[in-house]
């Protein structure tokens, strides 16, 4: 991270169901490098349709351009399925996770 860089935090699935739950880690970077660091739930932006028309435009065209880039995780087939979900829910997949049926 760089000093006064932003860290922006969202979801969290692989901790929804943890017995042990770990904890916020390498507090003293927070601290030495004076960072900021902000959660947020997608479906507050989403009610706003404002926020939203100019979201799919933006991003839509930041994908053309090559400016914005996404990563997918994924599974061929229904058989893999259960363990692609179960990964999921773990925090095992990077990006999207997708089970591609066709």
């Amino acid at each position: 991270m760089n000093v006064h860089g932003r860290l922006v935090e969202c979801g969290m699935i692989s901790q929804y169901n943890a017995e042990n739950s770990y904890g916020l880690k390498n507090m003293m970077q927070v601290i030495g490098k004076q960072l900021i660091m902000q959660g947020f739930i997608i479906s507050t932006p989403m009610s706003n349709p404002e926020f939203m028309t100019r979201f799919a435009t933006d991003v839509s065209k930041w994908i053309a351009e090559g400016k914005l880039k996404y990563v997918e995780h994924i599974v061929e087939g229904l058989d893999g399925a259960p363990e692609a979900f179960v990964g999921m829910l773990k925090g095992a997949n990077t990006g999207k996770q997708i089970i591609k049926i066709a």
